[in-house]
């Protein structure tokens, strides 16, 4: 599993980095069980200027697994509550593709077994 940070118009300290890849693989850990599944991890982080809001950060992730591709995005007013927003929405994603996935084996399965 590779992780790609790319950032536009900010800085991407240390820390917020370590940060990330703490929270990146520890959903990774928990949600799938051969990590090795997932391909490549795209973090795009960038400051976006709001109509009403001002500068706002931005941060979108996108998990490339076999046959799907996960995508969230969040803005808020600093890097790691926005980061902290995406958790529940890649959650709720992988959960998603898990149930299609393995529904999807389960069928074939049972049509395998019907012909034997």
């Amino acid at each position: 599993m590779k992780i790609k940070f790319l950032t536009k118009d900010i800085k991407l300290t240390v820390s917020l980095k370590a940060y990330m890849e703490k929270k990146i693989q520890s959903l990774m850990e928990t949600h799938f069980e051969n990590i090795l599944d997932v391909l490549e991890i795209h973090i795009d982080f960038s400051v976006d200027h709001h109509h009403r809001h001002g500068k706002v950060q931005r941060v979108e992730v996108m998990i490339y697994a076999p046959h799907q591709i996960l995508r969230a995005e969040e803005f808020a007013n600093d890097a790691y509550s926005a980061f902290d927003g995406i958790i529940p929405k890649l959650e709720t994603q992988i959960e998603k593709y898990k149930h299609k996935f393995f529904s999807k084996n389960r069928k074939k399965q049972n049509k395998f077994e019907e012909v034997i």
